[in-house]
C-alpha cells in the first residue's frame, strides 16, 4: 500500500496507482481480475485503464476481449520508471519511520 501511496504523491490517481503497482507485482494484469479482486465495478477500471492509456501514457491495451470486455494491459517504459522512482520513495518513508 505505501508502494500505491507514493505514485499516487506524484499525482495518478489512486485506482490507476494500484493498477501499476498491482501489474508491476504480477498481482493482476487485465482488468476484469482487478475488479474482482479489489472488489470494483469493471466498468469503473475499464475508464481507468483507457485514460492511463490515452491521457497518461502509462499502459498499453494490446487485447482487448470482445465477449467480455476484459481489457489486457501493459506498463510502458514511463510507468516503469515512475514505479521506480515511487519505489524509492516508499522504501525512504519506511526507512525514516522505523
Amino acid at each position: 500500500m505505501q508502494l500505491c501511496e507514493a505514485v499516487a504523491a506524484r499525482g495518478v490517481p489512486m485506482m490507476a496507482a494500484m493498477l501499476l503497482v498491482s501489474a508491476d507485482m504480477g498481482i493482476c494484469a487485465d482488468s476484469r481480475s482487478f475488479a474482482r479482486i479489489f472488489g470494483v465495478e469493471h466498468a469503473l477500471v475499464m475508464r481507468e485503464l483507457v485514460a492511463m492509456e490515452i491521457e497518461m501514457r502509462l499502459v498499453t491495451i494490446p487485447r482487448r476481449d470482445t465477449r467480455s470486455q476484459r481489457l489486457h494491459f501493459a506498463l510502458t517504459p514511463a510507468a516503469v520508471d515512475l514505479l521506480a522512482h515511487a519505489g524509492v520513495q516508499a522504501s525512504g518513508q519506511t526507512a525514516d519511520q522505523t
